[in-house]
Formats: structure tokens, sequence, C-alpha cells
């Protein structure tokens, strides 16, 4: 065992969310002067201080050690019940039922736990039956600063421009998403929606099957996607609500703010109800409890304001300084991982 941090993560295990989130918690090692190394095999581990592992299976793997390393772990979202969300029937039971297992083993055996919504905490000690609130930290999923300069952009705030980011998956309310366009197309000629995702043809058939007028669909690569949503006013987050939304912390909600964004979203992410508040400029609703009528009228009403782009700023800055903070969480971090390894020295 040596002053260094493993970071165990497999190829497949990483994409621009998980690489921001994993660089934070690098950070917080580095300033406590521990060493970094990154492994995609369990066999290259070593014996280092800690091992940091993002997936609940990859926790597993890490536990086929014999060293006495510490584990740290991520749980960026409640597995099992995503799963079968994406995996209706027989595959969506059977994947469940290893998914728990994975997750409740993970959760027992990890030395720390980062979890991104007090809400998962309160999930997962509810539906294990274990006390997990002493060796976790709460860290929501984020991977933009604001830019100052999208809430300045001329005449953004005048335009009813519409825009969509991310994939087309069924509990991401892609057909609401587009119903609501539908009629506020019908009563605003002048409204338009650009749908940005990899999956062109999905979307194509969705604006077909919806007969829907002023759509653009186009592919935005990550290392752009923050300049092209400056040209629009509003982005639909919309969610429906069950558990696996209730815990999340969609990074969708970072990145729109991020872009100086107005977002469409629901009430039903239990973090954003206490962290996100947007005060006049605040456009929530409910998918379960209101009409697609009524959701619609909600927006029209909403658009006829005029946006004080300065205040609108002013507003989502704060939820930046609190929220979407790294000095703020890293101390955070850092101070858990200093009771976790006995850190006495080192500077929080």
């Amino acid at each position: 065992m040596n002053n260094s941090v493993v970071f165990y993560l497999p190829p497949d295990s990483l994409n621009e969310a998980t690489i921001y989130y994993t660089d934070l918690i690098r950070r917080a090692f580095i300033d406590l002067g521990f060493s970094i190394k990154d492994s995609d095999q369990v066999t290259n581990i070593g014996d280092p201080s800690c091992i940091v592992c993002i997936r609940p299976g990859d926790v597993l793997k890490a536990l086929q050690k014999s060293s006495p390393s510490k584990i740290v772990s991520w749980f960026q979202g409640i597995g099992p019940e995503e799963y079968k969300v994406l995996h209706p029937g027989i595959r969506g039971c059977i994947g469940k039922y290893y998914l728990n297992f994975s997750e409740k083993k993970a959760l027992r055996k990890s030395d720390l736990c980062i979890m991104v919504s007090d809400s998962m905490l309160k999930h997962y000690e509810q539906k294990y039956n274990i006390h997990l609130a002493h060796k976790t930290v709460i860290v929501p999923c984020y991977n933009k600063p604001i830019d100052s300069q999208a809430f300045l952009v001329e005449d953004r705030y005048n335009r009813p421009k519409f825009v969509y980011a991310g994939a087309l998956y069924e509990w991401q309310c892609i057909r609401e998403t587009l119903m609501i366009f539908k009629e506020i197309e019908n009563k605003n000629p002048a409204a338009e929606l650009t749908i940005l995702t990899g999956q062109r043809e999905q979307a194509e058939k969705l604006v077909e099957e919806f007969k829907l007028k002023n759509v653009e669909i186009d592919f935005e690569p990550l290392s752009t996607l923050q300049d092209r949503l400056q040209k629009y006013k509003y982005g639909f987050l919309l969610r429906r609500d069950n558990v696996v939304n209730n815990v999340a912390t969609p990074t969708k909600m970072n990145s729109y703010l991020a872009a100086g964004l107005v977002p469409i979203y629901t009430d039903v992410i239990d973090a954003f109800e206490k962290y996100i508040d947007l005060k006049e400029f605040t456009l929530k609703t409910n998918l379960e409890a209101k009409s697609i009528e009524s959701i619609v009228q909600q927006i029209l009403e909403f658009d006829k304001r005029e946006i004080d782009s300065k205040a609108f700023f002013t507003v989502t800055e704060r939820i930046f300084s609190h929220y979407y903070d790294d000095l703020q969480n890293l101390k955070i971090i850092k101070m858990h991982f200093k009771k976790l390894l006995s850190i006495e020295s080192a500077t929080v």
C-alpha cells in the first residue's frame, strides 16, 4: 500500500459527464497529496491506498483484490430501476435482479459512496435497509461552468426558439416534448424547434408522425454544443414522476443554464426542487397533473413577458455559486477523503 489512488475505469464507463465528475474527484486527491493512476484492467490496479470506481459492477471486480485498499464508489443513477425502464419484459426483470445484487454489494462494501442527491441516499437506505449516510457525500451531476456572455447574445430572448438536446429515449419524454411543441406551433407560427441528437433517423420519424413544420434536426459535437445552445431561448427538460427521475440530477439542466437557456422542466426531480430556484424566470410544470393544453398555455403566457437578461444571469449565477460550484464541491469531497484515509495534515 502506498500514497496513491487508482481510478478503475474500463473504456465503456466514460463519457463527457463521467469524465468531468471523475476529474473533480481526481483534483481532490491531488490537492491532498496523492498520486493518481488510471487502470482499465482490474489486474493492473496494484495496491494503492484507494480505488475509485464509477459503476457497481466495477466495484465487485475491484473487491476481488486481496489488498486492504479503500473503495470509493460513485453512484450516478439507480441502475436496476433504469434498466427496467429501458428494457420492459423478462429481459428487464433478469437484468434488474443482477443489478440489484451488484448494487447492494457495492453499497455495503464501499468505504465511501458519492451520490448525486439526498433522495438517492434515502432511496438506497430504504431499498436495502442499510445505513449509508455516515459514509456518503452528495455532489450533483454537472459538467459546465456558467458563461456570462451567453446571456448577452443579441435578440435571443425576443424570439420563441426552442431546443431539445440529447438522446430520444421514451423516459426522456421526447414524445411529450413534441406534442407540446406541436400545439405551440399551431398557436404561434413563429415558434421554432431544433432537435440536436445523434439519432437523426428516429427524430425524422417522430417529426413526421407529429406532422411538425418548424423543426430542424441536427447533430452538434459536445465540443461546440454550448455555443450552439446560445442560439435559443428555451430548452426542454421534461420528465415523468418516478423514482428514476426523483433521485436524478440530469446534466442537461446544468448545460442549459450554463448557456443561458430558460429550461422548460417538470417538478419531479427532488434535487432541483431544493436547489434550482429561477425566481421569476421559472418555467416549471408537471406531466401528470397538467394537460398538454395547459402546459402549452403556461409556456405561451411566459413568452409574453420581457426577459431582463442581466437579471436572469444574476439569478442563474446564484445556482452556480452554491450548487454547480467546483470549489464548494471539492471542499466537501476532500473533507470526506481526509476522514476516510485518516489524513491529518492536508489542507481542505
